[in-house]
């Protein structure tokens, strides 16, 4: 198991854990940049985005892990990000992911 750790420009953070071995969710994370879509890293996917655009950032996530499978370890972490992006729009708006969700049913 490992973190995913997703930092925006104004210092908000976003965290998910992620059943893969960290050394291959950070190549995934890390990988060089072909400059072609579907051969890109998940960083180049999100860097200068808005961490709030996350229906449009998983498409576009889909699109750039074409080349590295899209299931196993690539599909893994793009699930981590999308966790780490709905933490970060909890504390941007100061709710609980529940609440964000619309299935805030319990008090505790």
């Amino acid at each position: 198991m490992s973190l995913l750790k997703i930092s925006t420009d104004e210092g908000v953070v976003g965290w998910s854990d992620i059943e893969t071995q960290p050394h291959v969710g950070k190549l995934i994370v890390d990988l060089p940049s072909s400059g072609t879509a579907g051969f890109e890293s998940l960083r180049s996917a999100l860097v200068g985005e808005d961490p709030l655009e996350r229906e449009r950032l998983r498409q576009k996530m889909y699109r750039y892990m074409a080349y590295y499978g899209r299931q196993g370890a690539g599909m893994q972490m793009m699930s981590g990000v999308d966790i780490a992006l709905w933490d970060i729009a909890g504390k941007a708006f100061q709710q609980p992911v529940c609440k964000l969700l619309g299935a805030s049913y319990r008090e505790r």
